[in-house]
This record gives structure tokens, sequence and C-alpha cells, in this order.
């Protein structure tokens, strides 16, 4: 991509931005991609990433041959107002996008909790048995 392809680029990211009443912090958290890096491609500093591109016309149903030439219509199905979901449904739509990165720090979490606390695991467990096999005992 030349210099002017990628102002162009930029330019239409900010034109998405705009149609969709977003800021630069919320067009990248649906990207998947810092504010700043945003704001390099936004300015025509930066030449976006596939992935980012990607991202962004999959995400907001953006025709990525406008959105890469500025051909055709900007968007290739209906048009959603981000910016008029509430700060609540916005964070709900961050989190569900990321569940699966959630779900490993998660696990990790619990894997890290798990080695630290091994034996008193282990000891709480064997009294549980105990418990149910005394329980068994006297019926």
């Amino acid at each position: 991509m030349n210099k002017e392809d990628q102002i162009n680029v930029g330019l239409r990211f900010k034109e998405i931005r705009k149609t969709l009443n977003l800021g630069q912090s919320e067009l990248a958290n649906i990207a998947g991609v810092s504010r700043s890096l945003l704001s390099l491609c936004e300015n025509g500093t930066k030449t976006p990433s596939y992935q980012l591109l990607v991202a962004l016309a999959t995400k907001l149903n953006i025709d990525i041959n406008w959105l890469i030439s500025g051909n055709g219509d900007m968007f290739t199905g209906p048009k959603i107002d981000y910016g008029a979901l509430t700060d609540e449904m916005q964070d709900m739509f961050f989190h569900i996008e990321h569940i699966p990165e959630l779900r490993l720090h998660i696990l990790e979490e619990f894997l890290h909790f798990k080695i630290r606390n091994k034996e008193k695991i282990e000891k709480q467990l064997s009294k549980e048995r105990k418990g149910k096999e005394k329980g068994r005992i006297a019926r």
C-alpha cells in the first residue's frame, strides 16, 4: 500500500467512526487494537494490518472493498449506530467478544490457585471424603 492509499484508508477509518458516532477508543475496542494504533492508521502514519481491516469489515458490516479502495458502499448490511448503545451494552458486547480470553484468564487463575493451595485443597477433600464415609456407615 503506497502512502496515498494509506492516507485514504485512514480517512475511511475516520469516516466509519463519524458515521457510527464512535470515538477512537470505542472503534479500537471493537477492532481489538489499541487506540494509539488506530490513531496512527487513521492519520495515515501506519499501514493497517490485514487483520485490522478484516476485523472492522466483519464486526461492523463494512464492505472490505470500500475500506481498501473507496469503491462501492461503506456498509454491506444494515447500518447499526454503535454510538447509540448504552455504556452497559457496549461493555457487554466487548466482554462477549472476549469470552475466550476471559475463560483462559479464569482457568489460569484457577490453576495458579490450585497449585498455591494444593495441600489445603487435599486436606479439605480428605475431610469431606471421611465425612461421607461416616455418613454411609451410620446409615
